[in-house]
């Protein structure tokens, strides 16, 4: 279920992680101050590739992990949606893909580019970045307009393998060194693969999964990449989400419930469609309550299907 898991416990909401400083550029050397990054804890969504991007080049930055009733706190008119920036001079940048490519600058390791740019855009666009709420959320999303998990897979499946033309021969989309977007693609495919590797594979095809899959385990490999995967959480999601799967009886959980521990052991992501028809006709008691109270955070102003999805859902 991902790459580089470890025993790392999930942060409290809240707490700030200290600083991260990793890679090539972190003995020694004094690396920018990219601010501070807020992002929701325990969803394995848009604050990955921006906190592997400011790893793999040296960046410092201050990583704050909320909880989704403090969002619903600071959620406004200065910061509409997250991820967000707080840069050293107090100002707020916006935009995941502004985020990364601003990280990527500040590190001067990755490639930047206009292929990169359409490459990270596309890895934060609908259908591909809707894994991101399938994984996550025990209704894989139908709460937030994703649509039916056999509507959406094959969908994903063809940005796969558009994925795997753009690679080539590799090892990376920019060629022998990574560019920024590939951070961004390396998140799409860790949660696809967690999802359902094999099933993808059956739509993709073999060589094209062989390409991906050696993509990803180069990608995982890099200095600062390799030590961020090793140091972050091993429990993501909801409970009763693809994420933490052995939930699955449980009550829908509380936000509170995001950085709390799995169940003692994860199951198999199951390839059945999350479809409880249920949802259509008379909402579930407990996301019922969470929205009413607390608008779904937003990461952008449009609907979720139209751009990407909603928190990181």
């Amino acid at each position: 279920m991902g790459c580089g898991k470890s025993k790392a416990s999930q942060p409290k909401v809240g707490e700030k992680e200290t600083p991260v400083l990793l890679g090539p550029q972190a003995e020694g050397k004094t690396a920018k101050d990219a601010g501070k990054l807020t992002y929701f804890a325990g969803l394995k969504s848009r604050g990955e590739p921006t906190q592997i991007i400011a790893a793999f080049g040296g960046v410092k930055v201050d990583v704050e992990l909320i909880s989704f009733d403090e969002w619903g706190k600071r959620k406004g008119e200065k910061t509409p949606f997250m991820p967000y920036i707080t840069n050293p001079d107090g100002s707020i940048m916006l935009e995941t893909t502004v985020i990364c490519k601003h990280l990527a600058t500040l590190g001067g390791k990755f490639v930047v580019d206009a292929k990169q740019d359409e490459l990270c855009k596309l890895a934060n666009d609908p259908p591909i970045q809707l894994a991101d709420p399938v994984y996550n959320l025990p209704d894989a999303g139908a709460s937030l307009g994703v649509p039916p998990f056999e509507e959406w897979k094959p969908k994903a499946a063809e940005v796969l393998k558009d994925y795997a033309t753009k690679l080539g021969d590799g090892p990376f989309f920019a060629g022998e060194k990574p560019g920024y977007g590939e951070a961004f693609v390396f998140h799409n495919l860790d949660n696809c693969f967690a999802i359902d590797k094999k099933g993808f594979t059956e739509l993709v095809g073999e060589e094209a999964m062989g390409k991906l899959t050696a993509f990803y385990d180069k990608f995982a490999a890099l200095d600062g990449v390799k030590e961020y995967l090793e140091k972050r959480p091993n429990v993501w999601g909801m409970p009763g989400s693809r994420a933490q799967p052995a939930a699955e009886s449980q009550e829908v959980a509380k936000p509170e419930a995001l950085t709390q521990e799995a169940a003692s052991k994860e199951e198999p992501p199951k390839e059945v469609p999350v479809k409880d028809e249920s949802l259509k006709e008379e909402p579930a008691e407990e996301p019922t309550k969470q929205n009413e109270e607390m608008p779904a955070p937003v990461l952008d102003d449009k609907p979720a299907v139209s751009k990407g999805g909603c928190f990181c859902a």
